[in-house]
């Protein structure tokens, strides 16, 4: 099929932008009183508007897609990762082979990441592709009668903090890289999400008036109601926050709320990046006897090595297996950190 639709970025066809929130809003059934320009700023702002995508006939922007780059970061090396937002068609374009176009330019256009992040309910839509339904999410959503005391949390805005108690949040937030792992966060990715103003802050101080926890609540239509960061060092201060709404939590800080049983769900759609990098993501984080070989995403297969083994596996297996959920019993993953992306990293 011969499509004659043109790609730009928003840095090349500025004008287009009102053209692409008007169609994210409009396809994604937006509600009236959040704004995507709002909830995905660190996407959609102009300092990214070169990994911003349109799909333009003529001058009308029938369709978009975003891409983010971050990073992890362990021990001191930076890993790259992408993550892809802001997808859409217009409806009177869709099933007509454009996305399909569409997305595979895009990815072919894409910086080498060892990783591609999205999040989307259309799994089938997306495997075409090679992207999978992996990490695991671990939600808490406790009886609103349980007894605890009740904590000092206070309601702020991230973006009006003072510089004393912003660096403080900075601090907490890194403090906890050596039991989960965090999406790296550079001074501008955090100025870039004190900008998510539809997202909640509260903080706690002690009695020296320093911020020694917080939580992070709403972001947008998608999360209101959830806690999508935090950190808290009590039972009590954890049991609060879990009474705040659902509460996503990492496996390594379920010690404090181990009489509950969570439910447990997919954190994210992914799909295995350029392999030397992956490799080296999978290698810095423990997985040292641990090798991809190849990908076939036409049979939907993964070559590893393994332990002095080469193995075939569905990729599907692969990626839960590793990742979760339905982690490998053969892996020992004692020292390898979870992972865990906050909701304001997320697009």
């Amino acid at each position: 099929m011969s499509i004659n639709f043109e790609i730009k970025n928003l840095a090349e066809a500025p004008e287009c932008y009102s053209q692409v929130t008007s169609l994210i809003e409009k396809t994604f059934n937006y509600d009236k009183d959040f704004k995507v320009a709002i909830d995905f700023y660190p996407l959609l702002n102009t300092q990214n508007h070169p990994h911003c995508y349109v799909l333009l006939d003529e001058n009308k922007v029938i369709g978009h897609i975003g891409v983010k780059y971050r990073f992890f970061k362990i021990n001191n090396k930076f890993h790259p990762v992408a993550f892809l937002g802001g997808i859409c068609i217009e409806p009177s374009y869709q099933g007509k082979g454009y996305f399909n176009f569409f997305f595979t330019s895009v990815l072919q256009k894409s910086s080498p990441v060892a990783v591609y992040f999205l999040w989307s309910h259309l799994l089938r839509l997306y495997q075409n592709f090679g992207f999978y339904p992996a990490f695991e999410l671990l939600e808490y959503e406790l009886d609103a009668q349980l007894e605890f005391t009740p904590q000092p949390y206070e309601k702020v805005q991230l973006k009006k903090l003072e510089e004393k108690d912003f660096e403080q949040i900075k601090k907490l937030y890194e403090s906890q890289l050596n039991k989960k792992l965090h999406l790296y966060r550079s001074d501008t990715d955090w100025k870039e999400i004190s900008e998510i103003t539809s997202a909640s802050l509260f903080i706690k101080r002690n009695s020296h008036q320093v911020i020694d926890s917080y939580f992070i609540k709403n972001k947008g239509q998608d999360l209101t109601d959830i806690v999508h960061e935090y950190f808290f060092q009590t039972k009590d201060e954890a049991l609060h926050i879990a009474q705040q709404g659902k509460l996503w939590l990492s496996a390594a800080d379920t010690k404090r709320l181990s009489e509950f049983n969570p439910s447990i769900y997919y954190a994210s759609v992914i799909k295995i990046g350029d392999i030397k990098l992956y490799n080296n993501f999978l290698k810095a984080l423990g997985f040292q006897q641990l090798e991809v070989k190849s990908v076939n995403n036409a049979q939907q297969t993964v070559d590893i090595h393994f332990e002095n083994q080469d193995i075939s596996l569905p990729i599907q297996d692969f990626l839960n297996g590793i990742w979760g959920p339905g982690y490998f019993p053969d892996i020992n993953r004692e020292k390898i950190p979870n992972i865990y992306i906050c909701g304001l990293d997320s697009i």
